[in-house]
C-alpha cells in the first residue's frame, strides 16, 4: 500500500481548536473496500433554471461485479425545481436531492442507489429546474458515488 499520515483538528464549541499530533507510518491499503467516484470533468456551470438542463458523467470501473452497495452523495444550493417532478436523474432514474421547498440554502443528501441503476464505464446525471430565477446549483464535489466492495 501507499504510505500515509493523518492529523486532525478538533473544534470545541467554546471556540478553542486543537491539532492532534501527526500519526504516521500508516499504510493506505492497495485494495480498498470503499471508493468515491465523482464527475470528471466537473461542468463549469453545473446548475439548472428556466428549463435549461445541466448534465455530467461519472466514470465507474469496467467491473462492478464485486460492488456490494452504492450511495449517492449530493450537495446543492436549492433555489427550487419549480414544477419539475424529477429534477435529478442518474442514468434516467430519479433520485431526490432537493428539499422540495426551495429553501434557498445548501442541501446535503446521501442515499442508497439501486445497483441495477449503475453501469460499467460512463454513468449519466441530469439536473433540471424550470424556476425563473434561482434553480438548483450543484456544489463541489458534485454528485458522487460511494461504492462499497465485498
Amino acid at each position: 500500500g501507499m504510505p500515509m499520515a493523518v492529523k486532525a483538528r478538533i473544534n470545541f464549541k467554546s471556540g478553542i481548536s486543537y491539532w492532534t499530533p501527526v500519526q504516521d507510518g500508516l499504510l493506505f491499503p492497495a485494495k480498498r473496500r470503499v471508493m468515491l467516484f465523482k464527475c470528471t470533468p466537473f461542468p463549469p456551470h453545473f446548475w439548472s433554471r428556466a428549463n435549461k438542463p445541466a448534465e455530467a458523467n461519472l466514470l465507474l470501473p469496467e467491473d462492478l461485479s464485486a460492488v456490494q452497495s452504492a450511495q449517492l452523495i449530493v450537495r446543492i444550493w436549492d433555489g427550487g425545481e419549480g414544477t419539475i417532478q424529477e429534477p435529478f436523474k442518474l442514468n434516467g432514474h430519479p433520485y431526490a436531492i432537493t428539499s422540495g421547498k426551495a429553501v434557498h440554502d445548501v442541501v446535503f443528501t446521501q442515499q442508497p442507489v439501486d445497483l441495477q441503476h449503475l453501469k460499467a464505464g460512463v454513468n449519466h446525471v441530469t439536473l433540471l429546474s424550470d424556476t425563473e430565477h434561482h434553480g438548483i446549483e450543484m456544489l463541489l464535489p458534485g454528485p458522487a458515488l460511494l461504492l462499497r466492495y465485498k
